[in-house]
Order: C-alpha cells, then sequence, then structure tokens
C-alpha cells in the first residue's frame, strides 16, 4: 500500500459522463489533501486539460478502481512493490 501524500499525482477513472469523448483513458490528477477518513481532495485534468476539483474521493489501493476513484499509476506501484521487497530483503 502506498500512503497518500500531498502533490503526488495519480489517475482518476472518470464516469462516462465525465468525458467529453468515448474512451477508456484515465484522467490525470493532483492529490491537493487527505481527509481523516481517508479520502482525499483532488485536481483533475481532463482529456481537453480543464480542471475540476473533487472531494471526498476513494483510492482505490491494491484493486481496480470504480468509476468516480482514484488509483496509482503502474510505475508508482512497482515502484512501491521494489522497495518493499528491498526492505523485507534487508531483513
Amino acid at each position: 500500500m502506498i500512503i497518500p501524500t500531498v502533490g503526488r499525482n495519480l489517475y482518476y477513472k472518470p464516469e462516462s459522463m465525465e468525458k467529453a469523448y468515448e474512451h477508456d483513458q484515465p484522467f490525470m490528477c493532483f492529490l491537493c489533501h487527505v481527509q481523516p477518513d481517508g479520502t482525499i481532495n483532488v485536481l483533475v485534468l481532463n482529456e481537453i486539460g480543464s480542471p475540476g476539483m473533487k472531494e471526498g474521493v476513494t483510492l482505490a489501493q491494491d484493486r481496480e478502481p470504480l468509476e468516480g476513484e482514484c488509483y496509482w499509476m503502474p510505475y508508482q506501484v512497482k515502484t512501491a512493490q521494489s522497495q518493499k521487497e528491498k526492505e523485507d530483503a534487508g531483513t
């Protein structure tokens, strides 16, 4: 599990009504705040770069995201797994 921190880049899985075009690509987003309940506030950029704020968004960890949720980029997950393996090997 990656700990969410302010300033991180994430993907946002848009709901069908949020898309300007029919596609399966995620939107880019920036983590602005971590709520006490673990949800996050993000600045989302849609496919034409228009910004929008989302509050109380679920961050899908260790599972596929649902529409309207954020998730880590594949390289971030791979890097976190590599770091964990190195830590585990050192103990």
